[in-house]
Parts: structure tokens; sequence; C-alpha cells
């Protein structure tokens, strides 16, 4: 009970600590791709911000609780090693080249938010983490690219065939170059981010372990960020929905295919420090 209302209060600081930074935000240009949401248009939009980024937040925070034990080093370094393996995902999405993100957009709002998960990390270690040794045996470099590039491949073909087939909102059919780069990029970042969880997870059930991190792990934490646009904008819903089913389902194949070549891996040893 009182890990749940720490977990609470890290969800309430860290959205505090995200309206905060809006109010020193650039206000960027104007755009007329996307309307106004209906919460704008009936000035809710900042009580339904603070509601569901307690939500968010909090629910992200507690995904911590199930790897806390298996994070090697310091209980400030643990929180923050999660906190920004978290914003790494936010980041490059953010990045992502839409009709509506203007030039003055695209890197403020990723690191806002950015650091909005790392102040979250940090709460994490202070009111939730322990100190821990860790030890381990490392999958080889070889080992850890041809997983990787499993990962990559799954999350881009997942993308063309969304940007080509299904045609989800984008800039393909104008930037189908820069978009697919960015589809590169994003692939590359994402399979560092489930290959880092996955190391800290421990399951040796292959299939297992790949639902609980990619539809977990790395789901929730694309369920979240994908669902504040519509608290600002009128999006699409059936394309959110789209883009996010399709994204978890293909990175979930991907670490299912990437978990074939990792049988040897040892089992992570973890002894808490005195």
């Amino acid at each position: 009970m009182i890990r749940i209302i720490k977990i609470i209060l890290i969800g309430i600081l860290t959205t505090a600590f995200r309206m905060a930074e809006q109010f020193i935000l650039p206000s960027g240009a104007e755009q007329n791709i996307l309307k106004p949401s209906i919460f704008v248009n009936n000035g809710s939009m900042p009580i339904v911000f603070i509601v569901y980024g307690i939500l968010a937040y909090s629910i992200i925070a507690s995904i911590y609780l199930t790897i806390e034990k298996n994070i090697s080093g310091k209980k400030m370094m643990k929180g923050l090693k999660y906190g920004i393996v978290c914003s790494l995902l936010w980041f490059t999405y953010l990045l992502e080249p839409l009709p509506h993100v203007g030039s003055s957009d695209i890197l403020s709002y990723p690191i806002a938010d950015s650091l909005a998960l790392c102040f979250m990390g940090l709460l994490l270690g202070l009111f939730i983490s322990k100190n821990t040794l860790q030890t381990r045996k490392l999958p080889s470099i070889q080992t850890m690219y041809l997983e990787s590039i499993l990962i990559v491949l799954c999350f881009v073909i997942g993308r063309i065939i969304q940007y080509k087939y299904i045609d989800i909102y984008s800039l393909y059919n104008t930037k189908p170059i820069t978009t697919i780069i960015w589809s590169l990029f994003t692939g590359m970042i994402i399979a560092i981010v489930t290959l880092w969880f996955r190391s800290h997870y421990n399951n040796n059930n292959q299939l297992k372990n790949s639902l609980v991190v990619g539809t977990v792990f790395y789901g929730l934490d694309l369920f979240f960020f994908n669902f504040f646009m519509p608290i600002v904008f009128d999006t699409d819903i059936i394309d959110l929905l789209i883009r996010t089913i399709f994204d978890i389902a293909t990175v979930t194949f991907g670490v299912y295919l990437s978990n074939m070549f990792m049988k040897n891996n040892s089992i992570v040893t973890v002894k808490k420090m005195n």
C-alpha cells in the first residue's frame, strides 16, 4: 500500500514538473493541419492533462517495480537509468516527421518530455530504489548486433506497410526518404530500449519474455505517449490506434525473433549491497 501511494505521488510530481516546463517552452508557429481538441475548445484541457498525466506517469513508474531489483548501481542512478530509457522512446517518436510539426517544435517538446521522464526516474530512485550490485555474463557484441537488426527490420517493415498500404497520418507521400530515415533511426532506438528491458526482466520462457517486453515495457510507454495527442488536437483516434497496435505487434515479434539468438545468455544474479 505504501508503494502504491509513492507511485501515485511520483505521478503527481512528474505531471507538475511537466506542466511547469510548459510555461517556459516557446509557443511555436501556428499550424492549421490539426484542429484543437474538444478539451481545448471547452476549456477543460488543463484538468484532462493533469488527470491523464498522473495516470500515465504513475503506470509507467509502476513498471519499474518489476525490474528494479535487477538494475545495478546506486539507487538514484538506477531510477535515472529507467527514466532515460523511457525518455529515449518519447524523444525519438516526437522527432517523427508529421504534417503538423513545425521547425520550432522539433526539439523543444522532445527535450521537455524527456526531462520529465528523467525527473520521474530520479523520484523512483529516491522513493522506491535500493542499492544493488549486479554481476552477469553479457551476450557477445555479435549476438546483440544480430538481435538489434531483427527488431529494427520488424519495426521498419511494419512502418512501411502502414505508410504504403494503410496510409496512416504521415509525410511519407511527400517526404518518403526523411520518413524512412526516421523509421530506421527509431527502430535502432527501440532495439536498444527493448534489449535493455529484456536484460533486466528475468523470464526464461521466450514467448512470455517477448510479450512482456513488447506489450508492457515498450507497449504501455508507447500507448501513453500516443494518447497524450488527443488531449491537445482533434486527431483521428482510429489512425492512432492502428499505428500504436501495429508498432507494438511488430516490435514484440522482433523481440521474439531476437530471443531465439540468446539461448546461451546467463541468468542475471543480483546481490544487495550492505
